[in-house]
């Protein structure tokens, strides 16, 4: 049985990785996956309204009943620019999401593993495969991985 999909978004300093997936948690479709990113010649406002119209954008066309944002892990939070400029992304996601009343579910890598019954190093090493659970993705990044996976966890089992 399919449950409704479930959008995971993954930001990073500059934009965010997205991914529609439909399902279940054992049993996960991939319905549609990107990067987004704002022009490089807006000012970062301008580049954070674009990141919150785009998802407001992606939950229009692919009508998600759940949204799952990855948090970095409590140990590799920097400090530096990169690091606060994914933490303000990582807030507009938060926010498009909330808008429009979407259950929202947060979390590092430990938490997604949990919510996929397993550990943050279970989740790692899911990372690291060719494939998750018949999905075939050897020829994505880590961070459109995560971005997978973390939409797999906010379906029902």
């Amino acid at each position: 049985m399919d449950s409704a999909p479930g959008l995971g978004l993954r930001a990073d300093a500059d934009g965010f990785h997205w991914a529609v997936v439909n399902g279940s948690r054992r049993e996960p479709i991939l319905l549609a996956h990107d990067y987004a990113e704002a022009p490089r010649t807006y000012t970062e406002a301008q580049a954070l309204a674009w990141c919150r119209a785009r998802v407001h954008e992606i939950i229009d066309v692919h009508k998600p009943q759940r949204v799952a944002i990855r948090y970095p892990e409590p140990i590799s939070r920097g400090k530096g620019d990169g690091a606060r400029r994914r933490c303000r992304i990582e807030g507009v996601l938060l926010e498009a999401a909330a808008w429009r009343n979407l259950p929202t579910h947060t979390g590092a890598l430990v938490t997604i593993g949990k919510t996929l019954g397993t550990t943050a190093t279970g989740a790692k090493a899911y990372l690291d495969a060719e494939e998750f659970r018949n999905l075939d993705w050897n020829k994505l990044s880590h961070a459109r991985r995560e971005a997978i996976l973390i939409g797999v966890g906010a379906l029902e089992e």
